[in-house]
């Protein structure tokens, strides 16, 4: 059975006694898509990932493997211990990074940045470290 048959039969148990002739399952689905349009941005429980990426040393940038609306925390993990990173902008790690490969080290800092492959393919999501990383 489907997510929307299950909501549908779930909203008609909802209902109770009122006659399909005044909501039709058509109507109900238009109200669902409504529904998750209006909401889809919203944190909920169902909604929220996490992803865990491996580093290799001298790389540029992690690939994000599923798109995160928003990032919370990024951690490095050295020598058994977590250590939380802090986020900065683009122009920022431009600025200071113009040749991340010549800063190598543990990184403090992250940029979550989405980038375009080519015409026609869609946005990768990215992590880049500062500095970056030395294993």
């Amino acid at each position: 059975m489907s997510t929307r048959t299950i909501m549908l039969a779930r909203i008609r148990l909802d209902l109770g006694n009122v006659p399909t002739s005044v909501f039709t399952d058509a109507q109900v689905s238009v109200e669902i898509d409504t529904s998750i349009h209006s909401h889809w941005h919203e944190r909920l429980h169902f909604n929220e990932e996490r992803a865990t990426l491996s580093t290799v040393a001298a790389q540029e940038f992690a690939v994000v493997p599923t798109r995160l609306p928003e990032i919370d925390t990024v951690r490095v993990t050295v020598s058994g211990d977590m250590i939380p990173l802090d986020p900065m902008d683009w122009m920022q790690y431009v600025q200071e990074y113009p040749e991340p490969s010549n800063t190598p080290g543990i990184p403090y800092r992250y940029v979550y940045r989405s980038a375009i492959q080519g015409v026609g393919t869609a946005p990768q999501e990215r992590l880049y470290f500062a500095p970056r990383p030395d294993a």
